[in-house]
C-alpha cells in the first residue's frame, strides 16, 4: 500500500522515466545478453506468441473466433511438440532477457485472455499432460464476481480467485494482469484515452486501474503480476510508459506477427499475438508463425 501511494504522488507531480523499468535505472544502462540469448542472423531469438481466450469440450458452447474446442487446443499442443517447440512463461523470457534465466532452442509462449473457468477446467488438466506452460491473462472484475454465489456455466463463466489460485500453483500457469475494469468498449476502449481527457488524467485513470489489479493478485495469489496484456490490444504511447514506470516488465498487444529478442531495451514491450480462431487449418496458421516440422 505504501508503494502505491508513492506512486500515485507520482501522478500529480513529475513522470518517473524508463529508468524504473523492472528493477532500476542501471538496468538498462547496463543491458547485457546472456550467451543463450545471442542474435540470430542479427535480428534476434524468434518468439511466436499464440492467443487463446475460451476453450470448451464438444458440445458445450459455440465455437468461434474467440472460443476453441479443447480437441483443437490438445492438438495444437501436440503439433508444437512435434514441432520441437517448448512453452515458455512471461517470467521465463524476461528473465533469459536480463541474463539469469535461459530460453530452449525453439520457444513458443501461449497466452489465454480473459480468465475463462475453462483455464482452470479444461486448459490445466491438458497443459499438464503435454507438460507445457501458459499465461493467463485475468479481469479483475470478472474475477472478483465470479468469486461470488453466482450462476456459472463453462461457456461463460470466469475464474474465481480460488480458481486462479489453482492455477497460479500449478507451476503451469503465470498470472499476467489484464486490467481490473477497463475490459470494456465504453468511451475509453480499453485502455485507450478518452477524447477530452488530459494525458496526466489518462494516466492517473490507467495507474489506478493496474495498481488494483496488482494488489487483488497480491492478496489473492501471493504474487503480482510481471506481464500486462492489453484488453482487445488497444495501448497507446501513454499506457506503455505508465505500464513501465509501475513495474512491468513485459507487455503484450493483439497485432500479428512474431516477435524477437534483441538487446533492445524495448523488445519486451508491445509483444506480438497471433489469435487462434475455430476452424483454423493447423499446419497453415502455424507455418505461417515459422512453426513446422523440423
Amino acid at each position: 500500500m505504501e508503494n502505491r501511494k508513492k506512486l500515485l504522488i507520482q501522478w500529480l507531480g513529475v513522470i518517473l522515466g524508463v529508468g524504473l523499468l523492472c528493477g532500476g535505472a542501471s538496468y538498462f544502462a547496463n543491458w547485457k545478453f546472456a550467451p543463450a540469448m545471442a542474435p540470430e542472423q542479427g535480428e534476434g531469438i524468434p518468439l511466436p506468441v499464440i492467443m487463446y481466450h475460451n476453450v470448451l469440450p464438444e458440445g458445450q458452447g459455440e465455437l468461434g473466433d474467440y472460443v476453441v474446442s479443447a480437441s483443437e487446443l490438445e492438438g495444437d499442443l501436440s503439433y508444437l511438440q512435434d514441432c520441437g517447440y517448448e512453452t515458455v512463461t512471461p517470467s521465463e523470457v524476461y528473465d533469459a532477457v536480463r541474463g539469469v534465466g535461459k530460453l530452449p532452442e525453439k520457444p513458443v509462449m501461449l497466452t489465454f485472455d480473459d480468465g475463462f473457468e475453462s483455464m482452470e477446467q479444461v486448459v490445466l488438466p491438458l497443459l499438464s499432460k503435454y507438460d507445457a506452460k501458459a499465461a493467463a491473462a485475468l479481469v479483475g472484475e470478472y474475477t472478483d464476481f465470479y468469486s461470488g454465489d453466482v450462476p456459472k456455466a463453462l461457456s461463460y463463466s470466469h475464474t474465481s480467485w480460488e480458481q486462479a489460485g489453482i492455477l497460479a500453483d500449478s507451476g503451469l500457469v503465470e498470472i499476467a494482469n489484464h486490467s481490473y475494469s477497463m475490459h470494456g468498449l465504453d468511451s475509453r476502449q480499453g485502455m485507450r484515452r478518452m477524447p477530452g481527457e488530459s494525458e496526466s488524467a489518462y494516466r492517473r485513470a490507467l495507474a489506478d486501474d493496474l495498481l488494483l489489479m496488482q494488489e487483488k493478485c497480491r492478496d489473492h495469489l501471493g504474487k503480482e503480476p510481471r506481464a500486462l496484456c492489453y484488453p482487445y490490444g488497444f495501448y497507446t504511447e501513454e499506457s506503455e510508459k505508465t505500464a513501465k514506470e509501475l513495474g512491468f516488465c513485459l507487455t503484450f498487444t493483439c497485432e500479428q506477427g512474431v516477435n524477437f529478442l534483441t538487446n533492445s531495451k524495448d523488445c519486451l514491450f508491445g509483444l506480438k499475438r497471433n489469435n487462434r480462431p475455430h476452424g483454423a487449418d493447423r499446419a497453415e496458421f502455424f507455418q505461417n508463425l515459422g512453426i513446422a516440422p523440423a
